[in-house]
């Protein structure tokens, strides 16, 4: 049953055990949106940009597209962010809109907003908001 699959695949994670979350993962006969966004977000929640980046991959290679399930993209920017990893984090974010039809969320941008401010990239944050047109009482300040 895939709602058992899913609840193993975080209690793994959430232990931190991610070798066992991810062959648990590999597994499942069929994963939906609560398996992928698991898989990222356990990644996600021990830094492991590259490895969440992998699965945000594998998503794509099964068909599954990122606007159908967006959640995997904001706990794989999460990681980025909390790693340090721009570059990463930019692709991410063109990626889930030019190739995979998701047009960003509010939250993406925050974590990339995020990941400047974090390298002391204040002026490129700010420029970020401000493209964003976004009111000056919005929680993204």
């Amino acid at each position: 049953d895939r709602l058992v699959a899913n609840f193993l695949v975080q209690m793994y994670g959430r232990c931190g055990s991610l070798e066992d979350a991810r062959k648990f993962f590999h597994r499942m006969p069929s994963r939906d949106c609560v398996s992928w966004t698991s898989m990222v977000g356990e990644f996600a929640q021990f830094g492991e940009c590259e490895r969440a980046m992998e699965v945000l991959q594998a998503m794509a290679m099964e068909g599954v597209r990122w606007s159908f399930c967006g959640q995997p993209l904001t706990s794989a920017l999460v990681a980025c962010s909390n790693t340090g990893m721009i570059g990463e984090a930019r692709v991410l974010l063109l990626a889930g809109s030019s190739d995979h039809g998701l047009d960003p969320w509010r939250e993406h941008y925050f974590y990339i907003i995020d990941v400047l401010g974090r390298a002391g990239l204040i002026t490129s944050a700010r420029d970020l908001v401000a493209s964003m047109q976004v009111a000056a009482d919005d929680p993204v300040w």
